[in-house]
């Protein structure tokens, strides 16, 4: 076969085009061309595309490692709680391999910390002005920032022996009111680390209730590596579902949703949601996941307690359903509590941007 393609640019955007060939059925699909059938063949068997893509891959993961190899990290002032340490390094099963035992730490971290609520609302950096607060998070004053999580992450690494980590956006232990997170290297793995992608729906919060962890991923562009990595973030997963039940009743499964009818659906968000440990934002993220798992028409509009500033309460509005006067059915949740309040009863609350499932 005679060669295609010459120009590095015509090879980055075929490497684009192959991508989506092999991810999208459309192209198999019978009302395609056969001139578009006979292009499809020829980019997915083409070995000088092949070659290239290697040779791209190949570079782009040289270049992962050496940024994080090469990062000057930030040596830590100030520690994690050695209590909350120690236990979280000495429950790691002995026979996980070092990535393994890297993605335990981050799974455990997030189930222990949670986003503060009060942050969330007014975007003021309050007790999160110094990194120095570190040292007093424990177990029950657990409520941290994204750029808090990521140094807590980056301590208790190194605390288990991988020592090439790049911090992001720390500016020397100062607080810098931006996103953060880190990367770090472990046997051949680039591992990025973000728990807070979305302060709802990150692992942060989404790890209470579910183990599909989306904020720790490997880097590199090797199918091989992904593979491996993936197997890695199953086996720990699977250990922690066995080793704590709630993950397999957090969430109804699609068969038993299948059977209700919509009231019936709604009925069970609600005993899921007053039954549930959750508190603040934690609890609106379960709430949206619950809305988007039973397939709910149901409105929600968060708020803070402005008297207190210590939790969050939700507003659940039920779109099709009205009360006797023909207004929609509305009431307030507790988070904390799980008291549940008429909508009409005067509350002091002051509330954020609603979200619509």
């Amino acid at each position: 076969m005679r060669k295609l393609f010459n120009k590095t640019n015509d090879y980055n955007f075929f490497l684009k085009l192959k991508y989506l060939l092999e991810q999208d059925d459309y192209f198999s699909k019978p009302w395609c061309s056969s001139r578009v059938k006979n292009m499809t063949e020829i980019l997915l068997n083409n070995q000088d595309l092949k070659k290239y893509q290697d040779c791209v891959c190949k570079y782009n993961n040289e270049m992962l490692k050496k940024s994080v190899l090469v990062s000057s990290m930030v040596e830590h002032e100030f520690h994690l709680d050695n209590n909350i340490k120690s236990k979280i390094i000495n429950s790691v099963p002995k026979d996980f391999s070092n990535v393994e035992r890297a993605i335990y730490v981050y799974t455990k971290l997030c189930q222990i910390f949670s986003y503060d609520s009060i942050y969330y609302f007014k975007e003021d950096a309050g007790n999160h002005s110094s990194i120095a607060n570190i040292v007093n998070y424990n177990e029950e004053n657990n409520e941290v920032v994204c750029y808090e999580f990521a140094y807590i992450l980056s301590d208790v690494l190194k605390d288990m022996g991988i020592s090439h980590i790049k911090e992001r956006n720390n500016e020397g232990q100062k607080f810098a009111n931006s996103h953060t997170n880190i990367s770090f290297l472990v046997d051949d793995f680039v591992i990025f680390a973000d728990s807070t992608t979305t302060v709802e729906a990150g692992d942060l919060s989404s790890s209470k209730y579910s183990l599909d962890l989306k904020g720790i991923r490997c880097m590199q562009y090797d199918d091989e590596i992904q593979q491996r990595f993936m197997q890695a973030k199953n086996k720990v997963k699977s250990y922690i579902v066995k080793e704590d039940e709630k993950y397999n009743m957090m969430i109804p499964n699609k068969d038993y949703i299948n059977s209700l009818s919509d009231n019936q659906k709604v009925v069970l968000f609600n005993n899921c949601l007053v039954n549930s440990n959750l508190e603040n934002i934690d609890f609106l993220s379960y709430t949206n996941k619950l809305i988007s798992t039973l397939n709910l028409n149901i409105n929600t509009f968060i708020y803070y307690d402005t008297e207190t500033e210590s939790k969050v309460w939700l507003k659940v509005s039920l779109d099709n359903y009205k009360d006797f006067e023909n207004d929609r059915i509305s009431y307030f949740i507790d988070s904390t509590n799980k008291t549940i309040y008429d909508s009409s009863n005067e509350l002091t609350l002051k509330g954020k941007n609603s979200s619509k499932k």
